[in-house]
């Protein structure tokens, strides 16, 4: 895990000092908590008052707290007590299918005795490797399948750390582990059916090819048609389809009869023109020219200096033409 990515856990300077033992108010939110701790770990009692807050309906922050080091190395039991509470959050929040098949299934195992002959040391120092698989599972759930926004992703971001430079066998602190499981679980969690407030609904979008969770795309134009998407989906056409399910007419103007040596491109560019069935010229329509089987390649220049391709797409130009060289 490229830690450099984790420079907001030097923000965490209280709290999370253990997982394990709570004592005092279970399931109270604090008033002046960090905005950063989701309010989940309080409800799931993560984080334990300190004893004599027992005594105190309504704990405060951070007076009825015990003070925490979040730069300790943090442990596989820590990974797996927030991971369990993290599980028991979902189900709250989403009665319908709660934390997902495969979480509940992690968490039964670790909940299961031990297999005859192993042993589990809950207390062995916790690697990136180890978290980024945990809550690679968490992050699945929320953002591939309920298609979560907020911290600690940013700008559209899937997963909280970076591929680049990544050390798996690096250790993990307990800053770090927090950061990671620091989203936001909330009742009605994937109820939302736009959740990036564009306009267009999430299924929409996934059926498409858009991104329900970044709102920047209702205003861009995915097939180049010259209607934005969010103007797709009010009239009914499909985002991803320049011709919206009709058939162009595409007539040969010049090239398409030609011979030459093997080796060479032939002297004039193969040139189409595009129309709608009204007769219409279609400007910046793809077109596909694929050989298939047949001999030579395609290229957008006939001097060598485009890539030669057995199958290439171009678009038409403000007449509706589009060309290619043949390269025999």
């Amino acid at each position: 895990m490229n830690c450099k990515f984790f420079f907001l856990v030097t923000t965490y300077v209280v709290g999370f000092c253990c997982f394990f033992a709570s004592a005092g108010v279970a399931g109270v939110v604090p008033a002046g908590k960090p905005s950063t701790y989701p309010d989940w770990w309080f409800e799931q009692d993560l984080i334990p008052c300190l004893p004599f807050a027992g005594v105190v309906p309504y704990p405060v922050w951070p007076r009825d707290y015990p003070a925490a080091d979040d730069f300790a190395v943090a442990n596989l039991g820590q990974l797996k007590n927030i991971a369990t509470k993290a599980a028991a959050a979902l189900e709250d929040a989403i009665p319908s299918s709660g934390a997902g098949l495969q979480i509940s299934a992690l968490v039964s195992e670790w909940q299961a005795q031990a297999p005859i002959g192993h042993t589990r040391d809950d207390y062995a120092a916790l690697n990136s490797g180890q978290l980024k698989f945990v809550a690679d599972l968490f992050y699945h759930r929320l953002v591939d399948e309920l298609y979560y926004i907020g911290s600690p992703l940013n700008d559209n971001s899937r997963r909280p750390w970076t591929a680049q430079n990544s050390d798996d066998y690096s250790l993990i602190n307990l800053g770090q582990l927090k950061y990671v499981f620091s989203f936001n679980i909330r009742p009605g969690l994937g109820m939302d059916d736009d959740v990036d407030d564009d306009g267009l609904p999430n299924t929409w979008e996934v059926d498409h090819g858009l991104d329900p969770r970044d709102s920047a795309d209702a205003a861009t134009d995915l097939d180049e048609d010259g209607v934005s998407n969010l103007a797709e989906y009010q009239r009914g056409t499909a985002p991803d389809d320049y011709y919206n399910g009709t058939t162009p007419t595409i007539t040969t103007l010049e090239g398409g009869s030609q011979s030459g040596p093997p080796g060479y491109f032939l002297p004039y560019p193969w040139t189409v023109q595009v129309r709608n069935s009204a007769g219409a010229i279609l400007v910046n329509a793809p077109v596909i020219f694929d050989l298939g089987a047949s001999a030579g390649y395609f290229s957008r220049t006939g001097d060598g200096t485009s890539p030669l391709e057995k199958r290439i797409t171009v678009r038409t130009d403000y007449q509706g033409l589009a060309w290619v060289y043949w390269k025999l």
